[in-house]
């Protein structure tokens, strides 16, 4: 079981974990020395920056900064969990995240605080990619948006000279179904 506070944490992280995307992925952040993979060091680039500007959001104004009831102790504990669950969103992440999930005990009453973190991320992470779950009149709005996204993408990619993924420029039914099965 989770408690108040991770519930509250995972909500927040699940709301912002794409706050201010620019409609671009991490590695184009990179290949293309943006500001951001400057400010962040070609680590986790956009997800450092939903994180960051979430916090950024809720310090602008009093009446939007939900954790502001919490003590100092918790509202950190919360922070550091919301931090660490957008910071999960990572696709470079996944493999390891699921190889952490996969070797957790199945028992609760055998999970450490480190193992419900993990659990917390999970969620998170598999919210993130559950559009293909949805409805399917959503789950279409949603990948062709994602599709869209991907194709200008590879444009940019194409016109600056970097490295691109030419499946990313495809934009047939067959490749839109291959993109939703690679987030099952």
């Amino acid at each position: 079981r989770f408690s108040p506070k991770a519930r509250l944490a995972m909500l927040l992280a699940s709301l912002f974990h794409d706050m201010d995307h620019p409609a671009t992925n991490n590695v184009f952040q990179v290949n293309s020395h943006s500001d951001l993979a400057i400010l962040y060091n070609d680590q986790s680039v956009l997800e450092n920056h939903h994180a960051a500007r979430a916090f950024q959001l809720l310090r602008s104004d009093p009446g939007l900064d939900v954790l502001r009831v919490l003590d100092p102790q918790d509202r950190q504990e919360v922070r550091t969990q919301i931090i660490k669950c957008i910071l999960s969103t990572d696709m470079a992440k996944h493999f390891a995240l699921t190889q952490q999930v996969a070797g957790m005990s199945t028992t609760p009453d055998d999970q450490s605080d480190a193992d419900r973190q993990v659990l917390m991320e999970a969620i998170v992470h598999a919210a993130d990619l559950s559009n293909p779950l949805m409805e399917a009149g959503v789950s279409r709005k949603w990948s062709d948006a994602v599709l869209k996204e991907f194709n200008n993408q590879a444009s940019m990619e194409q016109e600056l000279g970097l490295p691109f993924d030419p499946k990313m420029l495809k934009s047939d039914i067959v490749s839109q179904a291959n993109l939703n099965k690679g987030f099952i």
